[in-house]
């Protein structure tokens, strides 16, 4: 009875757990999730077929007359099915639980002596039994399940559960003496059944597992998974209060199979806060120095979605009050006027507004994994961000920009070594033939370096940061031959490779507003009204939030400034941000006159949402593709969908001559145009272009450094879709 009811108890407390484990996934949903690569929640159902591993000692079994000594070591072939359920709690682990339907049945075969009388007489008889144990069992088996390496999964957990049918079947042959017949039927073979008595009330194992997952459809949700399992019985099949010691009988199997699951890939959430803080300037007499009064703050909240993100805006204004001194200007006044004007610079009505046409954007960006050198030098130059070893470092709190994330490469693969524990990379230090000659000391103290600032700066293990042995007399194996410094700058390096393709994966850029046209487009500041008699100097500065967009000034009497205005000046994280006008004039005892404005914004969103993959990086004078770069292209090609339509545009740096520009920059695209038809044979494309040098990759200035030169070896594939 003790038995039963322990047993009962323990499917009570395995129902509870399926109740925390939804629970638990209610409540994590519900959570704002900001990571696209963490693991989904995964629901289905599973069937399997095997071994079934009999370890037995048995000498007799409860209720059963002339059975059972002697049967060992028993084996079948059973089978499995059931449901499934998988909740993740990091990138690396999930719990999981399975209710299982098991076969768990045996085969014990045994020839053995025995005494048979018959009537008056008694015989020794040779006879083989056949004795089938025809079990099964309901369970639950809850399970830790751990991702080493991309899809690959490791389980392991427990079994419990209960015996649902307990049937066997005996068959006896008498082999000697061939006269002889049993006295229950007068046959030579005698077959007999029933049900086990006295089963123990509850079934335990230790389970252990492999699963490895293929993706079914475009967006992962569906999946398939071959897998194998072990259950190693731990419980015997007879109850311990019904059977002697000297018996035991413990289940062993070994099951393969497939398992079909759904992932649905819930929207994910993401929070954004920005900070709108607007400033009044008043002189006063009451201060002799600067007084910021910060003013209260109103919160609003804003929710939009694009495709499968739910983004949560919250926008915090505050206008704050800054007062300054009284200046001494004497008769001095400083007025600013904002007009629009014609192409030939004449002055039309004054500007009351900008309207401004956006558009939704999404930029992801590479990973340039090399760090450069100055020549004969192992140290990172000063333009790498570096931190101290208590600095904090987020790769989404970076500016959007290809040369930004570039002087941060080690700060970010040093992150996500840490958010990756299995990962590994490998260290190549190379030199410049012509300047550096067959310098490997140099080379090689380049790797070290880089080495000793990951471990340093991120705590990380020595033995998974491996510097290669100089190869090629250390020069890189696709070096740039430019005899120039632009050429040879290029070859100062350190290359790192990880076979952990989260490490060196494009940087998933945030959604924002990108400017397509503004109006007025020419515009002047007119500084009319503005004294002229005693001015010295003028100073007039424009800007939108924390991006100035004008700066200017002179000696001499106040002049009109004209602005051409370029859309990218309104590209701003605030989406209510006006253009604020600052205009000073000085006389000669630096005395000023102070005149300020707000010009508002007006924002316009078109309903055409861009994605733009920034990929992807080519070495010197080269459009062949590396697989690398094939696989994440093929991953940026999920978000397609029927509207969907392509622009493909090749860059390239100035180092060659314009026709050799245009050539290999169209080729980069259409090497490009050509793996997405073979990833996406319908997509839509609709423009292959090669832009040479003469227009630079989004994010990139100049061609100055070496840096910039190889992000400029690159091709942006744009997808336009219907918001």
């Amino acid at each position: 009875m003790y038995s039963l009811c322990r047993g009962k108890n323990i499917l009570i407390e395995l129902t509870i757990i399926v109740s925390i484990l939804s629970l638990s996934y209610s409540i994590l949903s519900s959570q704002v999730i900001d990571d696209r690569d963490k693991l989904n929640p995964r629901y289905g159902l599973f069937g399997n077929y095997g071994i079934n591993m009999h370890n037995s000692k048995i000498n007799s079994l409860p209720n059963i007359k002339n059975c059972c000594a002697g049967l060992e070591n028993g084996q079948g072939y059973g089978y499995g099915a059931g449901l499934l359920f998988e909740i993740p709690l990091n990138k690396m682990l999930l719990l999981g639980i399975r209710a299982n339907y098991y076969n768990v049945s045996g085969n014990f075969n045994l020839r053995f002596d025995t005494l048979v009388i018959n009537g008056q007489s008694q015989f020794n008889a040779k006879i083989d039994r056949d004795f089938k144990a025809e079990l099964s069992t309901f369970s639950f088996s809850p399970m830790l399940i751990i991702m080493p390496v991309s899809r690959l999964f490791i389980h392991v957990g427990a079994n419990a559960g209960i015996y649902t049918s307990s049937d066997y079947n005996q068959y006896d042959k008498i082999v000697q003496p061939s006269n002889m017949v049993f006295v229950e039927n007068n046959q030579k073979e005698l077959k007999v059944k029933g049900k086990f008595y006295n089963l123990n009330s509850i079934d335990i194992s230790a389970v252990a597992g492999l699963s490895y997952e293929f993706p079914l459809n475009k967006s992962g949700s569906l999946i398939l998974a071959p897998e194998v399992f072990f259950n190693y019985g731990l419980t015997n099949v007879i109850g311990a209060d019904n059977w002697s010691s000297n018996n035991k009988w413990k289940i062993n199997s070994l099951y393969a199979g497939v398992s079909f699951k759904y992932s649905p890939q819930g929207s994910v959430e993401v929070k954004r806060k920005n900070y709108i803080i607007d400033t009044v300037t008043i002189e006063s007499n009451k201060y002799s120095v600067k007084y910021l009064s910060p003013g209260e703050p109103v919160i609003t909240q804003k929710e939009f979605e694009i495709k499968d993100t739910t983004v949560f805006l919250e926008e915090i204004l505050r206008v704050d009050t800054l007062y300054i001194p009284q200046a001494r200007t004497g008769n001095l006044i400083a007025n600013i006027g904002l007009f629009e004007t014609d192409s030939a610079g004449k002055r039309l009505s004054p500007v009351t507004s900008f309207n401004v046409q956006v558009q939704l954007r999404r930029d992801i960006y590479p990973v340039l994994p090399y760090v450069f050198f100055e020549n004969n030098s192992s140290k990172i130059p000063e333009r790498y961000d570096l931190l101290s070893k208590n600095n904090t470092f987020t790769e989404t709190e970076l500016e959007p920009n290809s040369v930004i994330y570039h002087r941060n490469v080690l700060n970010i693969i040093g992150t996500r070594m840490i958010t990756h524990p299995a990962s590994k990379i490998v260290l190549s230090g190379t030199i410049d033939p012509s300047t550096e000659k067959v310098n490997c000391t140099l080379a090689n103290q380049r790797a070290k370096t880089v080495k000793d600032y990951l471990i340093s700066t991120f705590n990380i293990e020595e033995s998974r940061i491996q510097i290669k042995p100089p190869m090629n007399n250390c020069f890189p194996e696709f070096r740039t031959l430019s005899q120039s410094e632009f050429g040879y700058s290029e070859n100062r390096r350190v290359e790192i490779e990880s076979t952990s393709p989260e490490i060196l994966a494009p940087v998933q850029g945030n959604y924002y507003l990108e400017p397509l046209k503004v109006e007025p487009s020419l515009v002047m500041y007119d500084p009319s009204g503005s004294s002229k008699e005693g001015v010295n100097r003028w100073m007039l500065i424009s800007s939108i939030f924390d991006k100035v967009i004008t700066n200017e000034g002179k000696k001499g009497k106040p002049q009109v400034v004209y602005y051409d205005v370029q859309p990218k000046d309104f590209r701003s994280m605030s989406a209510t941000a006006p253009l604020s006008i600052s205009y000073k004039v000085f006389d000669e005892k630096e005395l000023a006159a102070l005149s300020m404005r707000n010009v508002k914004i007006n924002r316009d969103t078109v309903d055409t949402l861009i994605e733009r993959l920034i990929l992807p990086l080519f070495d010197v004078s080269q459009f062949i593709l590396e697989s690398l770069y094939r696989n994440q292209i093929k991953e940026f090609l999920k978000i397609l969908d029927g509207n969907s339509v392509m622009a493909i545009t090749g860059y390239c740096d100035f180092l060659g001559n314009d026709r050799t520009n245009e050539y290999l920059s169209e080729m980069r695209a259409r090497e490009i145009s050509n793996t997405v038809r073979s990833i996406m044979p319908f997509a839509k494309i609709n423009r292959i272009e090669g832009m040479g040098a003469t227009k630079y990759p989004l994010g990139i200035y100049s061609y100055s450094t070496p840096e910039e030169r190889f992000l400029s070896r690159t091709v942006e594939i744009e997808i336009m879709k219907k918001r």
